[in-house]
């Protein structure tokens, strides 16, 4: 595991954390997304999108 330095740390790669890592990106931090599963989170497998991912 290797450190990385950042400003902004969103745990959660569903809806809300990718607005907010990209958010955060756009305003100029350093930005780190934590997501536990391979293929990004999805927070209803209802939502086309998050369907083969």
């Amino acid at each position: 595991m290797r450190e990385v330095d950042v400003q902004l740390a969103v745990l959660g790669g569903g809806y809300a954390g990718y607005v907010a890592a990209i958010r955060g990106a756009q305003l100029g931090a350093a930005v780190a997304l934590i997501e536990e599963r391979e293929n990004g989170g999805c927070n209803s497998a209802e939502n086309d999108i998050c369907q083969d991912v």
